[in-house]
């Protein structure tokens, strides 16, 4: 059974701020129809590589070849953050794949 989820994907860009300096601004990437978010299992040799990385998702939606997902984009799903670490584009059958990990601990969801 698939389950269907609202997710967003946002970036981190420069933007002037008025006083000759740059500011982070937080942008819309885009917003699927729907997607799939699910769990899975981290093996001990990322665990041992980032200790801070404490939940891996695996987030499934379909591909728009206009919009490019990259590595580090935030996914917003359920009112929690995750970071995009691999995005892998089906182009076939227009599914995109990406491995992402949670912002912060959320051990209780």
């Amino acid at each position: 059974m698939i389950s269907r989820e609202k997710i967003q994907f946002y970036r981190d860009v420069l933007t002037k701020d008025g006083a000759g300096g740059n500011t982070v601004s937080e942008v819309l990437v885009w917003a699927p129809p729907s997607a799939e978010v699910r769990p899975i299992n981290m093996s001990s040799n990322l665990i041992a590589s980032n200790p801070s990385m404490k939940t891996l998702y695996e987030v499934s939606c379909r591909y728009n070849p206009e919009i490019e997902i990259l590595e580090g984009d935030k996914i917003k799903w359920r009112g929690f953050v995750m970071i995009a670490l691999k995005p892998i584009p089906d182009r076939v059958n227009r599914k995109m794949k990406i491995t992402a990990y949670a912002e912060t601990n959320t051990t209780a969801r």
